[in-house]
């Protein structure tokens, strides 16, 4: 039996991570949800067991996933990163070399091998 996996979604939209942490606990997966980077970075400081960290790329308060992946990469190497959003490539900022995007609208097939594929890179 595998182990179950476990992801920490972070959005500012408390309706996606709902619908997310529903519909991947249909594929038995644990998610544990956060509305910014900080509250994500509280979250990791407690719970360090995590296999992928998704986030999307920006977000009105605070920090940007893409300073949050680059905080959680350097900290928390043992973690993957992907992350997402709704806006075209070329309108986001320079994403980190070798995390995963994954574009906005997603359907959950996609979603979870994402998830599956970067986990199983670490």
């Amino acid at each position: 039996m595998s182990k179950r996996l476990r992801v920490l979604m972070v959005d500012d939209n408390p309706e996606l991570l709902r619908v997310l942490q529903e519909g991947l606990s249909m594929y038995d997966v644990e998610v544990v949800t956060a509305l910014d980077a900080t509250a994500a970075l509280d979250i990791l400081i407690r719970d360090q067991g995590f296999d992928v960290l998704m986030s999307d790329v920006l977000m009105p308060r605070g920090l940007s996933g893409v300073q949050l992946v680059d905080m959680v990469t350097r900290e928390y190497p043992q973690i993957a990163v992907v992350l997402t959003s709704g806006y075209p490539r070329t309108q986001l900022p320079e994403l980190p070399r070798g995390v995963r995007f994954l574009p906005k609208p997603y359907q959950f097939g996609g979603l979870m091998s994402a998830l599956t594929e970067e986990a199983s890179l670490l």
